[in-house]
């Protein structure tokens, strides 16, 4: 059984440094957790960003529908987001 999601993104940014930030939300728009890096990607392909399906403060989310939000903001600062949901069954 698995007890992580990962989470993969196609970018247009090869060998410039990139601030990630992937952003875990419940359907109101309450921040659940925040997961945040600096890569050096050496492609255009970037993951896997590994989230263990739990809160800021460690507990696991109940099954249910989330959104996520992969933030990627480049050392010359472009911004880019993409978002969607997933699905947590337990």
């Amino acid at each position: 059984m698995l007890n992580f999601t990962a989470f993969y993104f196609e970018h247009n940014q090869s060998g410039i440094s990139l601030n990630i930030r992937l952003e875990i939300m419940d359907l109101q728009g309450r921040m659940l957790d925040v997961l945040s890096d600096n890569v050096l990607p050496n492609g255009y392909r970037y993951g896997p960003i590994q989230w263990d399906g739990k809160n800021k403060e460690g507990m696991d989310l109940p099954s249910g529908v989330y959104v996520y939000r992969i933030i990627t903001t480049a050392e010359n600062g472009e911004r880019l987001e993409k978002s969607g949901k997933l699905v947590i069954s337990r």
